[in-house]
This record gives C-alpha cells, sequence and structure tokens, in this order.
C-alpha cells in the first residue's frame, strides 16, 4: 500500500510556502482560512501538526492549493485528469469495497469484521487511535457520515487492503473497481478456483484444460494465438503467477479464520 512517507502537516506546510497570493507572499494561515472558509486557527493547528484532518478537509485544501486531494496521500500532486477529482460520495465507494472484496464463495465481509481488522492493525502499530466503531462503519455506509477523519479514511483502505487514494482519485477508483469486478466474476463462476485446484496437476493436464476452456468459449483471435504462443513456449521454470493466485488462497484462509474468531 503507498501512504506518503512524509506527514499531511509536512506536505501541507510545503505546498503553502511554494504557493503564492496575488501579492507575491506565501500562504498564510488566513489567507488559506479565507479560500477555505475553515477559521484560520484550525488551519494553524493543521500546519503544527496539533490536530488532525477530515476528509472534506482535505479535499477543501487541496482546492484551494492548486493540488490533488490525493498527493496529501501519496498519489501524485496535478490535478489531472479532471475525471479523477473527487467528486463521488464517500459511501458509494465503500459500499463498494464491501461488495467486491471478500474470500471466494463467500458473502461480504461484515462490519464487525473490518473493524476487528482496523483493531487487530492499531495493535500491530501500537497505536490507539487507529480504531473504528461498528457504528461508525454503518454511518459510512450509509451516508450518514460524510466526513470522516483522515485516520478512519487510511485504516478502512487498508482494511480491505487498497490504498487511501482510492477514496480521493475518481479515475484510480474506476480502474480498481473495473479490476475488482473481473476478479469477482472469475470467483463467482469458479475459474479461480479452477486454476488453484489445477496449479498442481501435470502440465499436459494443464495445458489440456487451457484448451478445452479455449474451446468452449470461443475467444477473440488475439486471445487464442496468445494462448497458443503460451502453450508453445513451454517455459521450464515455474509459473511465476501462480505466487499471486497462492496469496489469494492464503488471504481467504486468514480472512475465514478472522470472521470466525
Amino acid at each position: 500500500m503507498i501512504i506518503s512517507a512524509r506527514s499531511f502537516r509536512e506536505l501541507l506546510d510545503e505546498v503553502c510556502e511554494e504557493r503564492r497570493t496575488a501579492a507575491g507572499r506565501s500562504f498564510s494561515n488566513v489567507a488559506l482560512a479565507e479560500r477555505t472558509g475553515f477559521t484560520h486557527s484550525y488551519i494553524a493547528a493543521l500546519r503544527r501538526g496539533r490536530t488532525k484532518p477530515s476528509y472534506i478537509t482535505v479535499i477543501a485544501l487541496a482546492e484551494a492549493l492548486d493540488v490533488h486531494p490525493r498527493f496529501f496521500v501519496g498519489g501524485p500532486r496535478e490535478r489531472v485528469p479532471a475525471a479523477s477529482l473527487p467528486r463521488r460520495p464517500f459511501a458509494e465507494k465503500l459500499n463498494v469495497l464491501f461488495a467486491l472484496v471478500h474470500p471466494p464463495g463467500r458473502p461480504e465481509m461484515t462490519t464487525d469484521a473490518i473493524v476487528t481488522r482496523v483493531r487487530d492493525r492499531g495493535r500491530e502499530l501500537d497505536d490507539p487511535l487507529w480504531t473504528i466503531s461498528p457504528s461508525t462503519v454503518v454511518d459510512l455506509r450509509s451516508g450518514k457520515t460524510t466526513n470522516p477523519p483522515m485516520r478512519h479514511v487510511v485504516a478502512l483502505a487498508e482494511a480491505f487492503g487498497t490504498e487511501p487514494r482510492y477514496f480521493f482519485d475518481d479515475a484510480f477508483a474506476a480502474e480498481l473497481e473495473e479490476q475488482l469486478a473481473r476478479h469477482h466474476t472469475l470467483n463467482q463462476l469458479g475459474v479461480n478456483a479452477l486454476i488453484l485446484r489445477a496449479a498442481d496437476q501435470p502440465r499436459e493436464i494443464r495445458d489440456d484444460i487451457l484448451k478445452a476452456l479455449v474451446s468452449a468459449l470461443r475467444p477473440s483471435s488475439q486471445v487464442e494465438i496468445a494462448v497458443q504462443a503460451a502453450l508453445d513456449q513451454r517455459p521450464s521454470s515455474a509459473d511465476h503467477g501462480q505466487d499471486a493466485l497462492d496469496e489469494c488462497g492464503k488471504a481467504s484462509d486468514e480472512d475465514t479464520a478472522e470472521e470466525t474468531r
């Protein structure tokens, strides 16, 4: 997971020093407060690290300073493409993660399962603030709460195995959701389970399975050519893609154990 190695305070201070007002001065707390509608004392507390921002605070500050909100969580700085700026509701994105990120053949993770993941991570970090309540998750999913503190945004992203950037970059979110949806469909059809079961079979059996699938599914000619090329190469080394599949299997086992605790 990619999160900026520097703190929010450091990033905010850097951008304020670089950006200039019409008078040519760096952004003061008062000037930034006027642009965002926040109080200058709140801006001062953010820049000194005495308080932490919320989701909407990050978006408002990014707009005022002409940087992308994702910059504050380790993403690119430029506000391009325009479609990447966060317009979708937080609840919508969170509900997509609940719908698509869960072990194969099992229903979506419960609120309690996600809360447990967050709290377990907090214990690993020895951070008492790295926590979240079930009611908070419910309110975020329903849209009752629309402005979570940043620590909740980051904690929820990590609990689902994605980057906090997901909540601040609509283009990144759309790409990730497309990948998750494809993976989810493959799980529903049993394709990923077939891959895991067939992985230990002799190469000739795996070749026959692949040929049978190609024959039955009638893919595009480009895919058929790619499959045949892969069969013709017949590399002697181990299949590197199996490592990722093994990781998926381990993750599913961990989720099963976690949800039954």
